[in-house]
């Protein structure tokens, strides 16, 4: 096999490398258009169902019904999927800018400016098919966000927090939602954005160098991540009112007086290790980031689990 070399078209020398393999623009052209067809019939399939679901609802006189239902996933599956398309694609952008410089590999030029093209088709793939992911998680919830939208008072109100009943079936399983959905985007822009700065460093020819712009930005993810985790323990406060732990079904001894406590406190510890990682993006040292870390997981150990134990 021998490659096309720069812009000729001729063979290369003999015993040389040329840049480019013949047929591999070839190659992507198809691979893109097997990509289209998959996506048109995935739609036509979806239609098919929707056009289905249609009917029948017409026919039984619930057709206001359906219309809700579909509109409702409609808009919350676009909402999810350009807003984690934001998120994802904004932090591997940056992650590129972060990564980028000279590269030491002893490669033609062709053939390092086809390895980008790959690893850009590669990146838009990801954030396209991750968002439609992350979408379809959110469209998925519609009854839970249907609930929300109609939700009445129950005029009871629970023992311990003294909040009307219909916080506990109609807000709190939103914000559980909404709390569990950014923990999932966070933690996968993470894992994304260190496969993006490993990439750039392998292309380039390099090792990977932590230097403060990537520990800046590895920062912000962390305090984010711990914004979101301090958001889930303020959430398990109020899920005690129907613990199920204790002998009887709600919250029990333990519950009131050990984790309620123990919830509070690691929720300041969670926004303190926040704003920890917000000040190692200043100062650009690992030891912050890792302090944060473990005052969080220390924490967690002793005052969430032993303690209550």
């Amino acid at each position: 096999m021998y490659f096309v070399w720069g812009n000729g078209g001729s063979a290369p020398p003999s015993g040389s490398v040329g840049a480019v393999p013949p047929g591999v623009f070839r190659v992507i052209r198809w691979a893109l258009f097997g990509l289209v067809a998959i996506g048109i019939i995935v739609l036509l399939n979806v239609i098919k169902t929707v056009y289905t679901d249609w009917l029948w609802f017409d026919h039984l006189g619930y057709r206001s019904v359906y219309t809700t239902i579909l509109s409702t996933r409609i808009w919350l599956f676009f909402a999810g999927a350009v807003a984690f398309a934001a998120l994802l694609g904004g932090n591997l952008y940056l992650a590129h800018q972060f990564s980028r410089g000279e590269s030491i590999l002893p490669l033609p030029r062709d053939m390092r400016q086809l390895l980008q093209l790959g690893v850009r088709l590669g990146v838009g793939t990801t954030v396209f098919l991750s968002s439609l992911i992350f979408g379809l998680v959110v469209s998925n919830r519609w009854d839970t966000f249907l609930k929300l939208v109609n939700a009445t008072p129950f005029g009871e109100a629970d023992p311990l927090f003294a909040k009307d009943i219909s916080f506990y079936v109609s807000t709190l399983p939103v914000l559980n939602f909404i709390q569990g959905w950014f923990l999932g985007a966070v933690i996968t822009v993470t894992l994304a954005s260190l496969l993006m700065y490993m990439v750039n460093f392998s292309l380039r020819g390099t090792t990977f160098l932590l230097h403060r712009r990537v520990l800046g930005h590895f920062a912000a993810l962390g305090a984010v991540l711990m914004v979101v985790t301090a958001a889930n323990h303020l959430l398990d406060i109020y899920e005690l009112v129907y613990s199920g732990r204790g002998a009887a079904f709600g919250a029990g001894y333990t519950d009131v007086h050990a984790r309620l406590p123990a919830l509070r406190l690691l929720t300041a510890v969670a926004l303190v290790s926040a704003i920890l990682f917000v000040g190692s993006i200043f100062t650009g040292g690992l030891r912050l980031m890792l302090g944060a870390l473990g005052l969080w997981v220390v924490s967690a150990i002793v005052v969430g689990a032993i303690f209550p134990a």
